[in-house]
């Protein structure tokens, strides 16, 4: 149960990063 839950946060905080590096160089 943790496994895939701590998966699924990893995931979204890459999401998060990757948007924030976008909204920096715009």
């Amino acid at each position: 149960m943790a496994y895939p839950l701590a998966r699924e946060a990893i995931y979204l905080l890459l999401r998060l990063k990757r948007a924030e590096r976008l909204r920096q160089r715009n």
